[in-house]
């Protein structure tokens, strides 16, 4: 018996993703700082609300604090995987070119 095709209007499809998720939009993840020089950042948890060349905005219930890059390791628990800060210093645009 053959299965018909999922339609391609069906509200539960999935999104098409392209690539590592580190060359897709951060914003709009769910991020844990998981590493920092920082202490008071360990252990951050929120949601990227916009990104620049060194930072990411993350809000974190009432406040919106900027974290830098560089000097923390992210975990985004939505796709599982841990990310070293240093190697995505970049803008967002140009991520595709220096990580994909």
């Amino acid at each position: 018996m053959v299965s018909k095709p999922e339609s391609p209007f069906s509200s539960v499809r999935k999104p098409a993703t392209f690539g590592s998720p580190l060359t897709q939009e951060f914003i709009g993840r769910t991020v844990v700082v998981e590493k920092s020089s920082c202490k008071e950042l360990l252990d951050l948890s929120g949601l990227i609300v916009d990104e620049t060349l060194n930072t990411f905005l993350v809000k974190t219930g009432e406040k919106t604090l900027r974290v830098p890059k560089k000097s923390c390791s992210y975990f985004f628990p939505k796709e599982g995987i841990t990310v070293n800060g240093a190697k995505i210093v970049c803008r967002s645009w140009d991520r595709t070119k220096k990580l994909g």
